[in-house]
């Protein structure tokens, strides 16, 4: 799905924003929403975890809801990433191959966590309903989190 970010087309009405000002750091936007999205992945991952060990899942199962967790809260993280002042599902159709990448990637997390060969190699375990029930809603909170902040954090500022 990264590579396919590089594919989407530049918004219309790019060319009529005025330029930013000249002392304006673009790292600073760039370190505090990955500071966000990573501690953001982390919490849900370790509440993934707890959860899993006190149900006393094995460390099998509890591996492949961490690693699934942490798929699907990429995938889904790449959608919001994709504009910084916009919601998730601004253009979300617009972008075929960021489309396609992300439903090839959730098709390749799912065989391998239900093909008997791949399970062998990744160690993991069949997930439930209530498993995968799980995984997307903390995933999606993790999604709904970050879009809360972006439509609340400051806009950047233009001359």
């Amino acid at each position: 799905p990264a590579i396919a970010l590089g594919m989407d087309t530049p918004d219309k009405d790019i060319m009529n924003l005025a330029p930013r000002r000249l002392k304006t750091n673009i790292w600073k936007e760039l370190i505090e929403f990955s500071a966000i999205a990573g501690s953001l992945c982390t919490i849900i991952s370790l509440i993934m975890y707890f959860n899993s060990v006190h149900s006393g899942n094995s460390i099998e199962h509890t591996r492949t809801l961490m690693f699934t967790t942490i798929v699907v809260s990429g995938l889904l993280l790449v959608f919001s990433v994709r504009f910084t002042d916009k919601h998730f599902f601004t253009a979300f159709f617009k972008n075929k191959f960021l489309l396609f990448s992300v439903l090839l990637s959730g098709i390749l997390q799912v065989f391998g966590i239900y093909h008997p060969a791949l399970q062998k190699v990744l160690q993991t375990t069949p997930l439930s309903a209530h498993d995968w029930l799980w995984v997307g809603s903390l995933a999606m909170s993790m999604i709904l989190i970050i879009e809360i902040w972006k439509s609340f954090r400051p806009k950047p500022i233009h001359v």
